[in-house]
């Protein structure tokens, strides 16, 4: 998975969109944030990890 910010100075957007030429298979989203959006949205990426994590591999029964 990849998640990226629109807004990033540092890791332009484009940067995200060859990621995912080089891994076609790869879930990709974009949000409106900058180089920080893990510490600027937490509580939305952190539920999109986990979700994803849930399909792609399976919580094993914990919860």
């Amino acid at each position: 998975m990849i998640v990226w910010g629109k807004n990033d100075e540092i890791f332009p957007e484009a940067g995200a969109h060859t990621c995912m030429r080089a891994l076609p298979k790869v879930e990709m989203r974009i949000l409106d944030t900058g180089h920080f959006d893990p510490e600027d949205k937490f509580s939305v990426i952190a539920p999109m990890i986990h979700d994803f994590l849930d399909r792609e591999v399976g919580d094993g029964g914990a919860r």
